[in-house]
């Protein structure tokens, strides 16, 4: 499956899934969504044993919300609990998830290592 912010790769038994919205990874809806499905996928995969989790750069990891796109138009509570459901998926992935901090990690940035 494509995906607009991220890049998902696997390599051997494992699969790394890595932020793609440069320059600062911020977090968006779109990225929201694109890691609930990455991590619905890598939940049933059988042969993926492991997730690294990861940003493009090498100089920030995740720096937190767009505040340009992350709030405009729309609901923000529902942003906000769809946001915190998708951390909660992560967290709770029946596969070990290793974050691999290239760089900063601010705010939800932070949340999402």
């Amino acid at each position: 499956m494509g995906y607009e912010t991220l890049l998902v790769t696997r390599e051997e038994s494992f699969v790394v899934v890595t932020l793609n919205r440069p320059p600062a990874n911020a977090i968006s809806e779109r990225l929201m969504q694109d890691l609930n499905a990455a991590f619905a996928s890598v939940e049933g995969d059988d042969a993926a044993r492991a997730v690294i989790l990861t940003g493009s750069g090498d100089r920030i990891f995740c720096a937190g919300a767009d505040l340009g796109s992350a709030f405009a138009g729309g609901n923000v509570d529902s942003f906000i609990r769809f946001g915190n459901s998708v951390l909660r998926r992560i967290e709770r992935c029946p596969k070990p998830v290793i974050a691999a901090l290239n760089g900063h990690a601010l705010g939800g940035g932070c949340e999402i290592a």
